[in-house]
């Protein structure tokens, strides 16, 4: 069945206007329904370099608990940490391992690690399980305070990220 026949031009056009019509309430829909999922948070603005300095953190941990472990093991789990001057201070080793394509680590600055609003980080680090003598396995939780410098522990406008990690603790530590 030809869509237009040469005595009646009007049923082709009616049909064709009928696919563009649904075409284009199915593209409202799409948009209406999936786009809210999807969309980034804080306003649609990703901030650059929040999931960076995180990213870096999640790198530098297990290195941290690889290589200092009798350093490492005397960090507080179950504890809210901030990522401050005062807590790298106290593990200096762990500020050398994070490299945050700056000149120099965020870590060695006078604040600490911040995220892209000048706030420094939150984490909790939890000790998951111990399987044996040589492995221990961790889960940290960090998040950053958002644009509104409030801890709302992951919620609100703040942004968080969790990851696993699992350690030797029978390694030498390096020297």
């Amino acid at each position: 069945m030809p869509l237009q026949s040469p005595n009646d031009s009007r049923n082709a056009t009616t049909i064709w206007m009928g696919v563009f019509v649904a075409c284009v309430a199915a593209l409202v829909g799409l948009f209406t329904v999936v786009w809210p999922r999807v969309a980034p948070r804080d306003g649609g603005r990703v901030p650059p370099g929040l999931g960076s300095a995180v990213f870096q953190m999640e790198i530098a941990l297990p290195r941290f608990g690889k290589y200092y472990y009798p350093s490492f093991a005397s960090m507080p789990t179950n504890v809210l940490l901030t990522t401050s001057r005062v807590f790298f201070d106290a593990w200096p080793k762990l500020g050398a391992l994070i490299v945050t394509g700056e000149e120099r680590p965020r870590a060695s600055t006078n604040t600490g690690l911040v995220d892209y609003f000048g706030n420094n980080y939150n984490l909790i680090m939890n000790r998951e399980s111990s399987l044996g003598v040589k492995s221990v396995t961790y889960r940290v939780t960090m998040w950053s305070s958002g644009r509104n410098g409030r801890n709302e522990y992951g919620k609100g406008d703040d942004w968080s990220r969790t990851f696993t990690f699992t350690v030797d603790p029978t390694l030498a530590p390096l020297e």
